[in-house]
């Protein structure tokens, strides 16, 4: 196959650089000729606006940017992002913050997985959304084809692009689940991956919309969260922002929306969420939880011991410094490891201070 350019132009006008991105369809670099020369792309950073990061979804999904959402199937994720396509069409606020532009924005959905119209046209009508502006994008058309074909990331984001020129207030482009479409994309490919996330990256940046891309996790079912996205870790890496859709250890019900990865701001809570007659229910508040304490140890029961440590140290600690030898000595009686305890203290911002020779545990102010 031949390679595909992709040319995108900001629309900031103060900012005109070209992006040019190439992609070979068989997985492949391009090869240039001997006799090619390559010529850099410099910029000087002073001639480089500034300008701080803006939301879609404040501290949790940027606009200009890709975000991952990962988790098991079955657990609400397209529920999540349908919630979010409604939001967006009636300009209604988020669950945690205010929505900071009160016109409302369309949104574009890419799913493989959900019927248009016995799946995603109810479950938008249950949530009260606009669907006039929440379109679907069902394949692409090649001039010289006979018929539509499947969207594939290595040959057609500049459809996606098209697409988007078309509607009013784009904010939203939703691919459900990413590894439907990535054609002859290796799934394991840092390299591979890399390029189809640059590509939605730039389209991310000119058309100032969210994109979010939704994969399952992996198998493993251990270790540290931003390693359990399926196939190549550049799908988290790559990503600016990654959240994590799990169960919550003690509701067999609720789901958490976690905070996996977020390298352009300090937000690392969680938000909880029950999927109720076809809608998304918000619970109140904010998640005590990190993904990394859910998935650490590949054990619900290491989420449970870090609640039943933190209510420990609260409690301890409550009438001044104690002795972090008698709080670990409680732990284990308690069947709550140090290690446990530790990520505990750290989430609480617990003092450690040395008195004659023992360290003692203090509540911050």
């Amino acid at each position: 196959m031949g390679s595909v350019h992709f040319l995108l132009r900001s629309k900031d006008e103060s900012n005109m650089t070209d992006t040019t991105t190439t992609y070979i369809g068989d997985g492949a670099h391009e090869r240039h000729p001997t006799s090619a020369i390559s010529r850099p792309i410099v910029r000087t950073l002073a001639d480089v606006p500034a300008r701080e990061v803006q939301w879609m979804w404040p501290g949790r999904f940027p606009l200009g940017k890709v975000t991952l959402i990962a988790g098991d199937p079955g657990l609400g994720k397209s529920f999540l992002t349908l919630d979010m396509a409604s939001r967006l069409s009636r300009g209604a606020d988020w669950p945690d913050a205010a929505y900071p532009n009160r016109l409302p924005g369309s949104t574009l959905l890419i799913s493989a997985e959900d019927d248009p119209a016995d799946t995603i046209r109810p479950r938008l009508d249950a949530m009260g959304a606009d669907t006039s502006k929440i379109r679907v994008l069902d394949g692409v058309f090649w001039t010289n084809a006979k018929a539509a074909a499947p969207l594939r990331l290595d040959r057609d984001v500049s459809s996606i692009d098209k697409a988007l020129e078309t509607m009013e207030m784009p904010r939203l482009v939703v691919i459900d689940p990413i590894s439907a479409y990535l054609g002859s994309v290796d799934n394991n490919s840092n390299a591979d991956v890399r390029v189809v996330l640059a590509m939605l990256g730039a389209l991310a940046e000119k058309h100032r919309v969210a994109i979010v891309c939704v994969t399952h996790l992996n198998k493993g079912g251990t270790g540290k969260a931003v390693y359990r996205a399926m196939g190549s870790l550049a799908f988290v890496a790559a990503a600016r922002v990654a959240h994590i859709v799990t169960k919550h250890p003690g509701d067999e019900r609720l789901r958490l929306l976690l905070p996996v990865k977020m390298n352009i701001d300090a937000t690392r809570t969680g938000l909880g969420f029950r999927v109720e007659q076809g809608r998304v229910a918000w619970a109140e508040g904010q998640a005590a939880l990190t993904a990394d304490d859910l998935e650490s140890e590949g054990s619900q029961e290491t989420a449970t011991q870090l609640s039943d440590a933190m209510e420990l140290i609260a409690i301890r600690l409550k009438d001044g410094p104690v002795p972090a030898a008698e709080i670990n000595r409680e732990g284990e009686e308690m069947g709550i490891s140090s290690t446990t305890l530790g990520r505990a203290r750290k989430r609480m911002g617990v003092k450690t201070t040395r008195q004659n020779s023992v360290f003692m545990w203090s509540l911050g102010e």
